[in-house]
């Protein structure tokens, strides 16, 4: 049955397309119909079927970005991880700080030791002088002799010491620095006197070698009782010694000192 409207051939012989017909493709203007009608629709985001491996790369990117509001803070769950040169730096500050306290723990115990050890020599009166300083030296540290010691000298023909009595025996040096170490001891006010370690008339066994001895002779009786003239005797030598070691570069500070017995 025939519509109302123009037959087919009538549009086509007019030059229309029929009705729902498509535009050409070489028309412009209805390439740009065409365009604006796509831009008004809304874009769909492709569906995300679940199980299919678009939806678990999704899940994974999700699990992976921070959640809302967390701001790209501390992950209490992610392991901590220490670089290993922080942990040997940290390891090396230690031992460090070890080897520092148990030198000074040394030190500090050496100085106490010494000071006790010097304390033990020269008696409770004395005091351990520090060699640096250099007090200047009393003229009236020693009183004079008694009777029954000798007088100072230097090396003296024959041996000065009396049978009996004891001397305090200060050191054993060459004989240039037996001479050197007696005027030491004059100077500062302790007298002494020097002898070769060899006795006379026997073979010789410690050629230019002499001993040291302060002049002050004491008794038995005198040794046990501490008597003044020993006591000062030992202090002033406690005192000299270690500036005749520093001034003279000696080996010794007379800190090996005893009282001898002199028997002929």
């Amino acid at each position: 049955m025939r519509g109302k409207g123009p037959a087919l051939f009538e549009l086509m012989r007019a030059g229309k397309p029929p009705p729902g017909a498509p535009p050409p493709r070489g028309d412009p203007e209805s390439v740009t119909e065409l365009k604006a009608a796509q831009a008004l629709e809304p874009q769909r985001s492709p569906e995300i079927v679940a199980g299919s491996p678009r939806s678990q790369e999704a899940a994974a990117e999700n699990a992976a970005a921070p959640q809302a509001g967390g701001g790209g803070g501390w992950n209490l769950d992610r392991p901590l991880t220490i670089p290993m040169s922080a942990v040997l730096l940290a390891a090396g500050g230690v031992l460090t700080l070890i080897v520092l306290v148990w030198i000074v723990g040394y030190r500090t115990g050496w100085t106490g030791g010494e000071s006790r050890a010097v304390q033990d020599l020269t008696g409770p009166a004395s005091s351990v002088q520090d060699p640096l300083k250099e007090p200047p030296l009393n003229p009236t540290l020693l009183a004079a002799p008694a009777s029954t010691g000798v007088q100072p000298s230097a090396i003296r023909p024959g041996d000065p010491r009396q049978a009996g009595l004891n001397y305090l025996r200060l050191a054993i040096l060459k004989q240039s620095d037996a001479e050197r170490a007696v005027d030491f001891l004059g100077a500062g006010g302790l007298p002494a006197f020097t002898i070769p370690v060899d006795r006379p008339g026997a073979a010789p066994k410690n050629p230019g070698l002499y001993v040291v001895y302060a002049s002050q002779g004491i008794t038995r009786d005198e040794l046990k009782a501490h008597v003044d003239a020993m006591e000062r005797t030992n202090a002033a030598a406690a005192e000299l010694g270690p500036r005749w070691k520093k001034e003279f570069r000696s080996t010794t500070d007379f800190a090996d000192r005893y009282w001898d017995k002199y028997v002929p």
